[in-house]
């Protein structure tokens, strides 16, 4: 009785042991990618996320050192995505992959850090948690700031979602590029008219909105605990106010009392285009001289018309396309020769309509953009001296045999 009770109890002990081993999940953390080049923080962030995952309980952190693009590289994978996960911790022998992208959030001289960070788990085959966050620069040479980062950011994503403690703030202005600060201090820049903003501390903030030719965007926001804040900011133009939009809600037309003065909008970028598209034409002008010249001066096209000895042929190009070769009257050339006449004699065709085209195009782009940028002023429309700036417009209009496109400008 005795022995058959000790077996049982081993055997429950060996059971409890393989559970436990069995719970424990394998990890590994593949060096982050990064966009613009950065490697050397890219890799500082890789290994603070290490050192983070070894504190995760139940996990057992894979001790390699590689990448995402090593590994998506040695299993072929075209792009990062759950079957491609999948070989890479099937290859590994992990069931939890986490990886992720570094990308700068301008691309002027001064910027920040973009991290994102996702994981991925072999035993469902899902890409689980997707978490971020905003690395000022001043903070990149930081390892103890970056650890700090990279704990946040694992916790987050083993504990799928948000930890208590931090907010989120979802910001989306009506301009392209804004800068976006928080209690004074840049925290980025938005990216089609949106940003991000991981880790605020829960309360209230001064956030504000720059743009370039737009007026600042001041609000107090109260930044909750958990979720996301959303914030939608209308920047006016550099002589409006800019008015602060409720929390969640459509950005508002502007409008003006009647009797007000109107602004008008600058055309200088429009000028400028026009002026890049009339150097652009003059560029292919140039190149238009230059294969036209390469064409009369080439050996075999003067060995052509050397020999038409007819006084009466206007054009050579319309003898050659007609296959004449001219060996009655002189020595003539050969089939070959004809042909590279031949189709010489097409590329001029082409290039003698394109030289007028470029030539159009040159003097009547070029003309106009300088007009603009030399007489466009922010000048306001409904004055008193009755003032107004050239207004240039474009109105397409159909018929039922025609379809065309009106141009223009009034000053």
């Amino acid at each position: 009785m005795r022995l058959i009770t000790t077996v049982l109890l081993s055997a429950l002990c060996v059971g409890a042991g393989a559970s436990h081993v069995s719970a424990q999940a394998t990890a590994v953390v593949l060096g982050l990618r990064s966009v613009e080049g950065d490697d050397d923080f890219a890799n500082a962030v890789s290994d603070a996320l290490r050192g983070s995952a070894r504190q995760v309980p139940g996990w057992k952190l894979l001790d390699r050192s590689v990448s995402m693009a090593q590994m998506s590289l040695a299993h072929g994978c075209d792009e990062i995505d759950a079957a491609c996960l999948g070989e890479i911790a099937k290859g590994l022998s992990v069931s939890r992959v986490v990886y992720g992208t570094v990308r700068r959030t301008s691309a002027r001289s001064e910027y920040d850090y973009q991290l994102s960070v996702s994981i991925f788990d072999a035993d469902t085959g899902a890409i689980g948690a997707t978490e971020t966050d905003l690395v000022p620069r001043a903070e990149a040479q930081d390892a103890n700031a970056l650890g700090r980062r990279a704990s946040s950011l694992m916790q987050r994503l083993t504990s799928g979602g948000n930890v208590s403690g931090v907010g989120t703030l979802a910001i989306q202005v009506n301009v392209p590029t804004a800068e976006v600060h928080i209690d004074g201090q840049m925290v980025g820049q938005t990216r089609d008219q949106k940003l991000i903003v991981e880790n605020v501390p829960p309360g209230e903030h001064m956030l504000e909105i720059t743009a370039a030719g737009h007026g600042t965007y001041a609000q107090q926001v109260m930044v909750s605990p958990t979720g996301q804040t959303h914030v939608i900011a209308a920047l006016g133009m550099a002589s409006e106010n800019a008015a602060p939009i409720a929390t969640e809600a459509a950005p508002e037309q502007a409008t003006h009392d009647e009797g007000a003065p109107k602004t008008t909008q600058s055309l200088r970028w429009l000028g400028y285009t026009l002026v890049g598209v009339g150097a652009a034409s003059v560029i292919g002008l140039a190149a238009s001289w230059f294969v036209l010249g390469g064409i009369n001066n080439d050996a075999t096209f003067k060995k052509y018309s050397n020999v038409v000895t007819d006084p009466n042929v206007q054009d050579i190009c319309v003898e050659a396309q007609r296959g004449n070769r001219w060996t009655g009257s002189g020595p003539g050339v050969t089939v070959s020769e004809l042909k590279d006449v031949q189709s010489m004699c097409k590329t001029g065709s082409t290039f003698e309509v394109l030289q007028w085209v470029f030539l159009g195009t040159a003097l009547v782009s070029g003309g106009v953009g300088a007009y603009l940028l030399l007489t466009d002023k922010p000048a306001e429309r409904g004055t008193a001296n009755g003032g107004s700036e050239p207004v240039f417009a474009l109105a397409p209009h159909l018929g039922r045999s025609s379809v065309g496109l009106s141009t223009t400008l009034r000053f």
